[in-house]
């Protein structure tokens, strides 16, 4: 009688395929969805940054690229890629019913929420943009008036905004939790 080969433990003969099994999660699968949303969030915040701003810039010249351009530009970038990429996005990642909603403002097929979406980017761009403004020169002014390009890169630009935003989503969550709760008890439900 021969000998039977066997291959790497658990994969059956020398030779043979081993059945993926259709039930396994995946590794993405096993990240939390927190956390894929907020890199995904931050990612199109460094996005929108490096194209619109530092594209912008190179391509007018930062002579007639000035801060109010910068602040409108972001700002209607902000709310267009949220709108149109982030909420998608966040939709494809959910594993379970409505669990991207913590992490949107407002999601929707009307016109008037994509609108809302714009003034909302609109908002978080010029916060954003004052936010940085300010950072850049109190960390100039620590160094002594010596250049620093802290928070005039994607990356950094990208953490203001992120925090921003999740702050104000958060607020408005809250309320949201709050007044659900108000009216879950109000029906004696509690």
């Amino acid at each position: 009688m021969a000998k039977k080969e066997q291959g790497i433990e658990g994969q059956g003969k020398l030779g043979e395929k081993k059945e993926k099994n259709p039930y396994q999660l995946s590794f993405f699968a096993r990240i939390p969805f927190a956390i894929k949303a907020l890199f995904v969030k931050w990612w199109f915040f460094g996005v929108v940054y490096f194209f619109f701003v530092m594209g912008l810039s190179a391509l007018i010249g930062n002579e007639n690229f000035n801060v109010y351009i910068q602040i409108v530009v972001v700002g209607f970038a902000f709310g267009l890629t949220t709108d149109l990429f982030v909420n998608n996005i966040l939709d494809l990642f959910e594993t379970s019913k409505r669990e991207a909603r913590w992490f949107a403002i407002w999601k929707g097929k009307k016109f008037y929420i994509f609108i809302v979406n714009i003034v909302y980017g609109l908002a978080l761009g010029i916060a954003t943009s004052i936010i940085c403004a300010q950072l850049v020169q109190l960390i100039e002014k620590a160094n002594g008036g010596q250049l620093t390009y802290f928070f005039r890169e994607p990356c950094t630009f990208a953490l203001v905004a992120l925090a921003l935003d999740m702050a104000i989503i958060g607020i408005k969550d809250l309320i949201v939790y709050l007044i659900q709760g108000k009216s879950i008890k109000e029906e004696g439900n509690i």
